[in-house]
């Protein structure tokens, strides 16, 4: 689990994040060239994975992509059932937090690429 101070993004979590940002919509240009600048601190106390971004003083450009953006990632286990997703969350045109769900009560974990699916 991360902790809450901002550090550089673990590889899974920027594959993740390239993987989500390698979709074509509205404002995905910005975000990429966002993703670069930026630092990760944990999102929630319930044990998921959720990550919050923080940018690293750099001036970056603001996306106009809707938030949550139009691409999301569904999780599924090592028998191929769907347990849960990721959802990217921007404020004001930066990214904000990306957001791992389960659909049971127990926390889901930062998932594997290989796990996610995504539907644009």
């Amino acid at each position: 689990m991360r902790s809450d101070s901002p550090t550089p993004l673990s590889r899974e979590e920027r594959e993740l994040l390239n993987a989500l940002l390698a979709h074509d919509f509205v404002g995905v240009q910005e975000l990429r060239e966002q993703a670069g600048h930026l630092l990760a601190k944990r999102g929630c106390d319930c044990g998921c994975g959720t990550i919050d971004f923080v940018l690293d003083g750099s001036s970056v450009p603001r996306s106009g992509a809707a938030s949550p953006v139009p691409v999301e990632g569904l999780v599924f286990d090592e028998d191929g059932v769907e347990i849960g997703g990721l959802i990217l969350f921007l404020e004001e045109g930066t990214m904000k937090s990306l957001e791992v769900y389960s659909h049971d009560e127990q926390p889901l974990p930062l998932p594997r690429r290989e796990q996610v699916t995504w539907l644009e």
